[in-house]
C-alpha cells in the first residue's frame, strides 16, 4: 500500500523515516529531509517544490523522481535504484546506487557545482540531459563531475553551462568511472 506526505509549505524535517511500503512526498515548497531514512519500502517525489535530502539513508526499496527536483546531499547508500522521470531533475553532491535518467529527465551533479557519486551503474537513456557547470579547472569546486562505480550507458546529450574564459589545454573530466567497468 503506498502513502502520500503533502506537504505545501517550505520545512525542514529532521526526524527519522521507517518505509514499509511505498511513500509519496509530493511538495509544493522547498522540503530538507535531514533525518535518516530506513526499512525496506520505496520513496517516491512528487510535486512542484525541491525536495532536499541530507541524511545517510539505508532503505532498500527504489527512489523515483516524478516531478521537480530531488537534491541528494547526503547518501541513498540502500536503494535498489533511483529514476528521474521525464520533466523532472536529480542534483546535489550526494551519492547514491544504480541511476537510470529516462527520455526527458536531468541529472545534474552538484549544487551550483560539485561532485555526484553514483555507487552502482549509470545509464543516461536517450533524450535525458546530463547539466554540468563550468566554471574552472579543479573537478567539484569549479565544475561538476560525476563519479560512476559500475558502467556506464550515455545516450543523451550533454547541456554546460560555460562560467568563465578557458584557457587553451584546458581538460574537464565530467564522468570518472572505476575503470572496472565499460563506459
Amino acid at each position: 500500500d503506498n502513502s502520500t506526505l503533502g506537504i505545501t509549505g517550505a520545512t525542514n524535517i529532521d526526524n527519522s523515516i521507517a518505509l514499509t511500503n511505498g511513500a509519496t512526498i509530493s511538495n509544493t515548497s522547498a522540503v530538507t529531509l535531514s533525518g535518516a531514512i530506513s526499512g525496506s519500502g520505496s520513496l517516491s517525489k512528487a510535486g512542484s517544490g525541491q525536495l532536499s535530502l541530507t541524511g545517510i539513508s539505508n532503505y532498500g526499496g527504489s527512489t523515483t523522481v516524478l516531478a521537480s527536483t530531488l537534491s541528494v546531499a547526503g547518501a541513498l547508500n540502500g536503494t535498489s535504484d533511483v529514476s528521474v522521470n521525464s520533466g523532472a531533475t536529480l542534483t546535489g553532491s550526494g551519492s547514491i546506487t544504480n541511476l537510470v535518467v529516462s527520455n526527458g529527465g536531468t541529472l545534474s551533479p552538484g549544487n551550483g557545482v560539485g561532485t555526484f557519486t553514483v555507487n552502482g551503474n549509470l545509464q543516461m537513456n536517450s533524450g535525458s540531459t546530463l547539466a554540468v557547470n563550468i566554471n574552472g579547472v579543479t573537478a567539484g569546486t569549479d565544475y561538476d563531475q560525476v563519479i560512476v562505480n559500475g558502467t556506464v550507458s550515455l545516450a543523451g546529450s550533454l547541456n554546460v553551462n560555460h562560467g568563465y574564459s578557458p584557457g587553451q589545454g584546458d581538460i574537464y573530466t565530467i564522468i570518472v568511472n572505476d575503470m572496472a567497468d565499460l563506459i
